[in-house]
């Protein structure tokens, strides 16, 4: 996986051979954090720089996220697809007592392809003033919008 100018929106993720269905193509990594905390980074640092896994469907119904804006590794440049053509999809998991997130590929995914997810239709409507929160509810991926306006 490779970082570089993205067509659709600034930089991207992208693979540098090609991959089948299934395949794990990595984690997404950060702080651990609760909303709280959320809340006061955005305050301090500015919410267009927030990258922020929102895992509310915990099996113990705690509500944590993993910020990656400053521990996150390449993962936290996969981008909205906006056209349905999603190629990956982020799924959690239990590894240890831990809460992990892996990314994989959701179809065969070609070499200099770049990784796109699909982020729901609330962050769609609300792109231009909201932060940008992946929310996970049974694997199926759904976007908070924080208003910033």
């Amino acid at each position: 996986m490779v970082i570089r100018d993205s067509p659709l929106h600034g930089r991207g993720a992208f693979l540098t051979a090609a991959v089948k269905k299934g395949t794990y193509l990595g984690e997404y990594t950060g702080d651990l954090i609760g909303p709280e905390e959320a809340d006061r980074r955005d305050d301090a640092m500015g919410a267009d720089t927030v990258y922020l896994f929102d895992m509310d469907n915990t099996a113990n119904g705690s509500h944590l996220m993993i910020d990656a804006r400053t521990k996150g590794n390449k993962t936290r440049y996969i981008n909205e697809d906006s056209n349905g053509t999603a190629n990956c999809f982020f799924h959690v998991k239990v590894a240890l007592g831990e809460y992990r997130c892996g990314v994989y590929a959701a179809r065969d995914i070609a070499a200099n392809e770049e990784l796109l997810v699909s982020y729901g239709a609330k962050f769609s409507a609300s792109r231009n003033k909201a932060r940008k929160i992946v929310y996970i509810i049974n694997r199926n991926i759904y976007i908070l919008a924080k208003n910033l306006s």
